[in-house]
């Protein structure tokens, strides 16, 4: 029986308003992980560390500017939500809802403490009138940062689109030359980065992103989306990685509310834990 902790009865989690380079930032601190999430670049979070201080993500924070590569336009890194719909002329590659105007507060949900992230849908036509709401929750002394993605269809009309949530991890330290274990046809596997491009469609949505063998700061992170129907890639070549969670075609009546829940775990002991931990996501808040 896997048995996981989600956090601790005692301490408390610490979420501090402040400005970074004219950006409006939130810094939260759990004692055990601190993450850094900005409402006016992209809801993104731009930043997350362990207690020995590694930092797991990379990001062209303040500045949002193409991905090295020219592949993506609006890239701003770290843990950023998009939206697209190629039919709709809403290019993945292109999306623009990082450009939207957006607010935040901190918030508390139960035990879960941390920044809210909201906005309107006005830039993108196939999101126009839609309300965005996307949460980053933790708890005292907690490994996890849970990302909860609320979309609520306030137009008059259905709505279609694909909500997605990217991840840039830095590779160019802690984790450089390490490897990602998921789940390929049915079976565990740890896939090495190297010069060859590889591309992976896990068939459960759980990565383990680890460094080399023997590694002292750290085990890594985890990753993962709750259910089984939204998908998620890898995509990796030499140093770069993008990992990608896409949410399935979203069809939106009037008045409907879908919730997208993630996760990201900092420091697993143990593979199993992070696949139970993924089945479980959708009933933690």
């Amino acid at each position: 029986m896997n048995i996981i902790q989600l956090g601790s009865s005692s301490g408390e989690v610490e979420v501090i308003e402040d400005v970074d380079q004219g950006m409006k930032v939130f810094r939260v601190n759990n004692g055990h992980i601190d993450f850094t999430v900005s409402p006016d670049y992209g809801g993104c979070l731009i930043s997350l560390r362990n207690k020995n201080d590694v930092e797991f993500m990379t990001s062209s924070f303040p500045t949002g500017a193409p991905k090295p590569g020219g592949f993506f336009d609006n890239y701003f890194g770290g843990v950023q939500p998009i939206v697209f719909d190629e039919e709709m002329g809403e290019d993945f590659t292109k999306s623009r809802t990082s450009r939207e105007k957006m607010s935040g507060k901190s918030i508390e949900i139960g035990h879960w403490r941390g920044v809210e992230v909201n906005w309107v849908g006005n830039l993108q036509k196939i999101t126009r009138g839609v309300d965005f709401k996307i949460r980053y929750l933790t708890t005292a002394h907690s490994p996890i940062v849970l990302i909860q993605w609320v979309i609520k269809n306030k137009t008059g009309g259905p709505m279609k689109f694909w909500p997605s949530i990217l991840l840039d991890p830095d590779l160019s330290n802690h984790l450089s030359g390490g490897s990602y274990q998921t789940v390929w046809d049915g079976e565990s596997v740890e896939l090495r980065q190297g010069m060859v491009p590889l591309a992976v469609t896990p068939s459960e949505n759980t990565l383990w992103l680890k460094p080399k063998t023997g590694h002292s700061e750290t085990t890594g992170f985890g990753f993962m989306m709750a259910g089984q129907d939204s998908r998620m890639l890898s995509a990796s070549l030499g140093e770069a990685l993008l990992l990608a969670a896409v949410d399935g075609m979203t069809w939106l009546l009037p008045g409907e509310e879908r919730v997208i829940t993630a996760s990201l775990v900092v420091d697993p002991e143990d593979f199993e834990d992070l696949r139970v931990l993924q089945s479980e996501l959708g009933r933690l808040l």
